[in-house]
């Protein structure tokens, strides 16, 4: 397998990290995580176009410098792809750090590192998640802000998933600093009540998540389901009739309880799961996807 790092593509053991750079002394470095879906001689990209937008704005946030237009990164991905002759699922890791030695208030260019792992291809039938109200405040736009994908905004979801873990729960939710329901580590939140769907709102330190975004497409012209953004209460979860989480990583993936509180229907969510599926197969035809043909 190859990677790109440094405008090159090398063997793994081949890339050399400082470790006392910034971004290994200070998780100083932004990212985003690419799902690819395997299909007939052909990878569906999940938003390709999104996520390096939204690597290119987390790194203009942090005032992290670069030599990496949008073309340049786009292709670089396609290259990396086509070198290593891609013909399964994969997940997609694209990382701008700092790889020489430097503190966190560095001025130094950022390099490129990109990786792609071996994927699996969408599972509706994930298990569902016991779910717990975590006691840590989720970051927000006056500390943190949360619409940065950095590593080390990471922390505050390390801090809260190790809490509801070891209090034998299967994912945290965050509250934000107003009291409102916020996001989950690494996954956004929706509710489902009287066949409506409801999600946080972006000023409840939520995460401006592909995948949410995607969700929201998908149940408001696909299902024809109403699909409010906006601050929700905690008691507005325990009264839903279902709840999920969306992200890249988790793909989507039913909540059974939250605080003890069961949930016994998934109507809605399975509907929209279908849908899902259908859209990482290439059979729903909506925005958000790059195809590439993959015939070596």
């Amino acid at each position: 397998m190859k990677y790109f790092f440094k405008d090159k593509f090398l063997s793994k053991e081949d890339i050399k990290i400082d470790i006392l750079s910034p971004s290994t002394q200070y998780g100083l470095n932004v990212f985003e995580g690419i799902r690819g879906y395997f299909n007939n001689d052909e990878l569906l990209i999940i938003d390709l176009d999104g996520h390096i937008r939204r690597l290119m704005q987390s790194a203009k946030f942090l005032n992290i410098q670069h030599d990496y237009t949008f073309e340049k990164i786009y292709n670089h991905i396609i290259n990396l792809l086509k070198i290593n002759r891609v013909t399964n699922s994969v997940y997609i890791k694209i990382v701008l750090l700092f790889s020489d030695e430097g503190s966190w208030n560095t001025n130094q260019k950022a390099s490129m590192l990109i990786a792609i792992f071996d994927n699996q291809d969408f599972n509706s039938k994930k298990n569902s998640l016991k779910a717990k109200i975590t006691s840590w405040e989720r970051i927000n736009s006056r500390s943190l802000p949360p619409r940065i994908k950095s590593g080390a905004n990471y922390i505050n979801s390390r801090l809260a998933q190790l809490e509801v873990l070891r209090d034998g729960y299967d994912m945290a939710i965050f509250l934000d600093n107003q009291g409102f329901l916020s996001e989950a580590p690494g996954s956004c939140l929706f509710l489902v009540k009287d066949g409506s769907f409801y999600t946080p709102c972006l000023t409840s330190s939520v995460l401006e998540s592909i995948t949410r975004k995607i969700v929201i497409y998908i149940v408001e012209n696909v299902l024809g389901k109403k699909c409010y953004v906006q601050r929700l209460d905690r008691i507005d979860f325990y009264q839903s009739d279902e709840a999920f989480l969306c992200g890249t990583a988790i793909e989507l993936t039913a909540i059974k309880s939250i605080d003890h509180i069961q949930f016994t229907n998934n109507e809605f969510f399975s509907q929209l799961a279908e849908e899902f599926y259908k859209f990482t197969k290439g059979d729903l035809e909506i925005p958000f996807k790059t195809s590439i043909k993959c015939k070596y």
